[in-house]
């Protein structure tokens, strides 16, 4: 019996541990599952994040392409208007030389030719001569116009275009210019430059307009366009303030710039010379040249005094440099477009 009893608890042993080897290798297996199923969900997310990542440089490997492909087509441009005005100031330098052996010729003693003046007039009106003076002033957009870029937060192909645009504007008062010099034209042919520029510049208005395609932006350009020469006179005086250790501040310039289109805008007896349509014989005669520059003398002291409520002295001061640095090249200039149009 007692045998049987050992025999039978062996028994009960040995199938305990059968069963307790059992329950084991099951957990086993399935922790080993679980492992397996997170080894694949983490393998998953890897293969996501990496077919994620592969498309993102995808896109930025076309996107560079494509920039790369439009600066390519840009700097060609660049390299074929810069052919261009090469081709064009070489025709001019020969088109001055003629003209000025011209001059000389004509205005030797006993020659009996027009003035040096008059002769550079009809030099500029030569092909080559004339393309290379309007090449030369339209490679200086970026001067005129380069801070209003970059308010309108313009760059790239937009900037391209924009100042396209702008140098079909300067080209169109360039033309006028040279057409009033020499004094050929008559009070008739005047009247209708003049309303050619016009029409031109209208034109050009609504293709900017249309360009920008927002009216605050438009605005932010006719506001620049009214102050244009305002703002090319404190370019050239740039220096003078940075010479006195104390550079216009952003807002400084602003104020200044409205001050001297207010002052060079309010009512007066005089042309604005300026515009190139009051480029005229009568306008440019001794004594209109001397009301000019009176003028300009009051316009200077009213700008001068009104600056001291936002320009440091050190800055008032060159300002002040600037204003007769300034006169007298308006007085220089006024003297030679008389020589140029005939003024008496």
């Amino acid at each position: 019996m007692k045998k049987l009893f050992l025999s039978v608890a062996g028994l009960a042993l040995l199938c305990g541990s059968f069963g307790a080897g059992f329950f084991l290798r099951d957990q086993e297996q399935a922790e080993a599952r679980q492992k397996a199923a997170s080894a694949a969900s983490a393998a998953g997310k890897l293969q996501e994040t990496l077919e994620a990542s592969v498309a993102t440089l995808t896109k930025e490997r076309d996107e560079a392409r494509e920039q790369g492909e439009k600066l390519g087509g840009q700097l060609k441009e660049l390299v074929k208007k810069f052919t261009e005005s090469e081709a064009n100031a070489a025709k001019g330098a020969a088109a001055l030389a003629r003209a000025t052996a011209q001059a000389k010729a004509q205005s030797a003693p006993g020659a009996g030719g027009s003035s040096p003046m008059k002769s550079m007039a009809e030099m500029m009106k030569t092909p080559g001569m004339k393309d290379a003076v309007i090449q030369q002033n339209l490679a200086q957009v970026d001067m005129f116009y380069g801070k209003l870029c970059d308010r309108l937060q313009l760059d790239g192909a937009d900037k391209l275009d924009f100042k396209n645009l702008l140098t079909e504007r300067m080209r169109a008062e360039l033309e006028l210019s040279f057409g009033m010099m020499g004094g050929d034209l008559s009070p008739q042919q005047t009247a209708a430059a003049v309303a050619d520029l016009k029409q031109a510049s209208a034109a050009n208005d609504q293709k900017i307009r249309a360009f920008l395609n927002n009216e605050t932006d438009y605005q932010a350009f006719q506001n620049w366009e009214k102050t244009k020469a305002d703002r090319m006179i404190l370019n050239m005086g740039m220096p003078a303030f940075a010479g006195a250790g104390e550079p216009l501040t952003a807002a400084q310039e602003d104020q200044l710039v409205a001050a001297m289109a207010a002052a060079r805008t309010q009512a007066s007896t005089v042309p604005d010379m300026s515009k190139p349509e009051n480029l005229t014989a009568s306008n440019l005669g001794p004594q209109m040249t001397e009301k000019i520059l009176a003028n300009y003398d009051v316009q200077a002291a009213q700008v001068a005094a009104g600056a001291a409520a936002y320009l440091s002295p050190a800055q008032v001061e060159a300002l002040k440099a600037l204003q007769k640095q300034q006169r007298a090249l308006q007085e220089m200039g006024l003297k030679m477009g008389a020589s140029m149009v005939g003024g008496k």
